[in-house]
């Protein structure tokens, strides 16, 4: 019913089944991302050996001028890439960033955090929603508050585990599970930029 993104979690092949359409074979590396409008109804088939694993996010209103930032996640659409960049290396330093897309409601960018590396987000004046992309044993030590968590909580890399970060103020987190986990960030209103 709703627009909506996700993000392949390892490497798959499978086939999309919409209602009233052609299937359609979709192949989708690690960590790809992927925007699709709502409306209708559809299933995933695997029809391959390997499972088809990925973080689905729905976006709760109708999204406005889709565009790729540094990832074709819109086919057959430009990107726009060094402007990207130069507005996530100014919010999100000590992991390799990477801008996704935006839409005029939301911006969605993939933080991958090295083993004790530690993630610095500069001042902000949305704070971002993180969703967990990998499993990894362990925690992420934060000084950012997170709503409805006691202040200093560890936040686990489970996929799919979110955490809505609250404030605005500079704020860390520190990769202390001893794997490099990604992370999707979710801003909203990226048009106030």
């Amino acid at each position: 019913a709703v627009d909506y993104f996700w993000i392949a979690v390892g490497a798959s092949e499978f086939v999309n089944a919409a209602v009233g359409k052609n299937e359609v074979p979709v192949v989708a590396a690690d960590g790809s991302v992927h925007f699709t409008r709502g409306g209708f109804s559809h299933f995933a088939r695997v029809d391959g050996a390997q499972p088809f694993h990925n973080i689905t996010v729905e976006l709760p209103e109708p999204q406005t001028n889709p565009r790729n930032l540094c990832e074709s996640v819109m086919p057959d659409q430009p990107a726009d890439c060094d402007a990207a960049m130069k507005r996530a290396d100014a919010l999100f330093s000590g992991a390799d960033v990477r801008p996704e897309f935006e839409t005029d409601q939301v911006r969605v960018t993939l933080l991958t955090l090295a083993p004790r590396a530690k993630l610095e987000l500069a001042k902000h004046v949305h704070a971002p929603v993180l969703v967990a992309v990998d499993d990894a044993p362990g925690s992420l030590s934060v000084t950012c508050p997170v709503s409805d968590q006691p202040k200093g909580i560890a936040l686990q890399s489970r996929s799919g585990n979110t955490y809505r970060l609250t404030g605005t103020a500079r704020c860390t987190m520190r990769n202390e599970t001893g794997s490099t986990v990604r992370f999707l960030a979710i801003e909203s209103a990226p048009a106030t930029r």
